[in-house]
């Protein structure tokens, strides 16, 4: 009896153990890839990313968002300012963003950073961190934890700020120094089916919590001060500054590059906020033949005046929305759209220097559109 129930006890852990997924370095991003995704800003009830061990999660019902969003990576010869950073391997360029990697054989790392600062300052730095920021890791498996602190500071001459800024701070001073420090904990707590628009994979559940502090200093003389709170009181519209816990849930497999679903929570309720996931070619007659609904910027990059173009779009109430890099709304207006309505011109000049995403939202607050916009200035 013993010998029985024994046997039986190591079957089920053997088909048990063969279930979960191992991700290795297979998922690593190389040259010449290119990431497709879309967004989901408005998901519905139904995208719940709760449960532990072995689950089955039914995403199927993600907004389709006509446009896609693309990372592309390259060998570190393709990047402008690679000179600054000997030490990487591969490059991620979007438009005039510039990020660089570190990679070995069980992790990528960040290990600088080439664009628009990521405070929102409008300014362009190039930033080595002093900590690589973790990418990616292997091998990742059930009950895998993944515990990376990263920090990357930057400092800039005052003259390098646009006067719109300055005028804002009690004080003036010689130069800023930006710090970032940030830290990743999380736990590969489950496994199972995942299915999205467009496809079914084995996947394994990283539940993540990232955790940021942004501070400003000013030096004043032979002095730095700490000027965090003075900014953000002083300028409430700035973005980025001071303290903040962001926590998703990334659903990845050993098969694809992207991130199959980042799923974006409320700290204190999990309630979910957006998904971004993995973009598929729908290959059916119908997906191919049927106009989709599309909103795009000309020109992009934009200064200030930019003109919306509106294609496929029925009739009725839509809202026009920008979303910054962390999903929170920075700008949107509700239009009446007809059979007339085609093109949109709009000032965007209250918009800091940045990468955004472009979304067109209707009455029932379904994105039916999504696209990166990238804002510039003189």
């Amino acid at each position: 009896m013993k010998t029985t129930l024994l046997s039986s006890f190591f079957c089920l852990m053997t088909v048990f153990l063969m279930a979960q997924p191992t991700i290795t370095s297979a998922y690593f991003v190389a040259a010449n890839d290119i990431l497709e995704t879309r967004i989901d800003t408005q998901p519905s009830s139904a995208i719940l990313p709760l449960g532990t061990n072995q689950q089955t999660w039914d995403y199927s019902s993600l907004s389709y968002a006509a446009s896609t969003l693309r990372d592309s990576f390259f060998e570190t010869n393709m990047g402008p300012n690679n000179d600054l950073y000997p030490d990487a391997e591969l490059v991620q360029i979007n438009g005039s963003i510039e990020q660089y990697y570190n990679v070995t054989s069980d992790k990528q790392e960040l290990v600088g950073y080439a664009g628009q600062d990521p405070v929102g300052l409008g300014i362009f730095v190039n930033a080595r961190y002093d900590q690589p920021s973790l990418y990616r890791s292997a091998p990742l498996a059930l009950f895998s934890q993944i515990n990376s602190t990263s920090s990357v500071s930057f400092a800039v001459d005052a003259a390098q700020l646009p006067d719109s800024l300055l005028n804002q701070l009690p004080i003036t001073p010689d130069s800023i120094r930006v710090a970032i420090a940030n830290t990743k904990n999380g736990i590969a707590d489950a496994y199972g089916d995942m299915t999205i628009p467009g496809g079914t994979y084995t996947v394994l559940r990283l539940n993540l919590t990232e955790y940021t502090d942004t501070k400003i200093f000013a030096k004043l003389g032979n002095f730095w001060l700490d000027i965090t709170s003075t900014v953000i009181s002083s300028i409430p519209n700035i973005q980025g500054i001071g303290k903040d816990t962001i926590k998703h849930f990334d659903f990845i497999t050993n098969t694809e590059k992207e991130i199959i679903a980042s799923v974006y929570v409320d700290n204190n309720t999990d309630e979910v906020q957006r998904v971004v996931y993995k973009a598929n070619v729908i290959s059916s007659l119908s997906d191919i033949n049927a106009p989709r609904p599309s909103l795009s910027a000309y020109p992009n990059p934009v200064e200030n005046e930019v003109m919306f173009r509106l294609d496929n779009i029925p009739s009725g109430k839509y809202t026009i929305k920008i979303y910054n890099i962390l999903g929170a709304t920075v700008w949107q207006k509700p239009y009446r759209i007809d059979a007339n309505t085609r093109l949109i011109w709009e000032n965007l000049r209250d918009l800091n220097k940045g990468t955004y995403l472009l979304s067109l939202v209707n009455e029932n607050n379904i994105t039916l559109s999504t696209q990166r916009l990238v804002v510039i200035r003189p």
